[in-house]
């Protein structure tokens, strides 16, 4: 589904990746790993294309949906804190949008005598709020905001907080929004930087379950051994511009990799 193919790159004389490959099948849950400074970052922003290539090729499948969690967000839309996790779904709430106009439409097409009024015609109405109540139905619309509001609990916000602006956040909750947004959206491949910086105890278990039962692959920068050892199938190690990829989890790469 992706596939990292022999990449360079360089900054000035210090080369990070040196001809560097990795491929992500469906289903694998990767851990980055590697020296601080061996350009762990900046292969997660090669691959979302926040930066250009010098060699190599990144390819994926046509319609490969990726979400980024960077280790620092540094700029988020200023609005309320569930306004920004459902703008994932901006194609879901329009719908919703939609089906309340039409709602009003349809109503206002008939008299109150049953007789039809000529502003409208209900037949072509009622067609498109049969077209669209099926596609809001097939998106899970009507459990859209369920979801997002077990997301944030999840993330260890109060229901007092959904309506809070984001403004109002300190920088770790604000990385708490963007990830209830990405896991709300459900990309088919994840990348996260150091997700587990701004996460008390009861929101990092509670996301080490979440994503047990994630139907997409991962890939997670992370210094925290305990949570890779639960999180992943396969651990990358970067180092020295190369990837060497191990299957199984932290602990199994610590011993194969002294082994080899």
């Amino acid at each position: 589904m992706l596939h990292v193919t022999d990449i360079s790159k360089s900054f000035g004389s210090q080369t990070l990746l040196d001809k560097a490959s990795l491929h992500v099948k469906p289903g694998m849950r990767v851990g980055l790993v590697g020296p601080n400074g061996a350009g762990k970052t900046t292969l997660l922003r090669l691959i979302v294309g926040e930066m250009s290539l010098d060699g190599g090729e990144i390819s994926a499948r046509r319609d490969l949906r990726i979400g980024f969690l960077p280790q620092e967000i540094e700029e988020i839309a200023d609005h309320a804190v569930m306004d920004e996790v459902l703008a994932s779904h901006a194609d879901v709430l329009s719908a919703e949008r939609r089906i309340a106009e039409l709602g009003q439409q349809i109503g206002q097409a008939y008299a109150a005598t049953g007789e039809v009024a000529p502003v409208a015609d209900p037949e072509e109405l009622l067609r498109e709020l049969g077209s669209l109540q099926t596609a809001y139905e097939n998106a899970h619309g009507y459990e859209l905001e369920t979801r997002a509001q077990t997301i944030l609990r999840g993330m260890g916000f109060r229901d007092a907080d959904f309506h809070r602006q984001i403004a109002e956040l300190s920088g770790g909750w604000r990385m708490r929004v963007a990830l209830s947004r990405l896991l709300l959206e459900q990309p088919d491949l994840l990348l996260m930087d150091e997700p587990t910086n701004h996460l008390d105890l009861e929101s990092l278990l509670w996301l080490e379950e979440f994503l047990l039962s994630w139907p997409g692959s991962l890939i997670v920068i992370s210094h925290d051994r305990y949570f890779l050892n639960r999180m992943v199938t396969h651990i990358a190690d970067l180092d020295r511009g190369i990837i060497d990829l191990y299957a199984g989890d932290y602990d199994h790469f610590e011993q194969e990799k002294k082994q080899r």
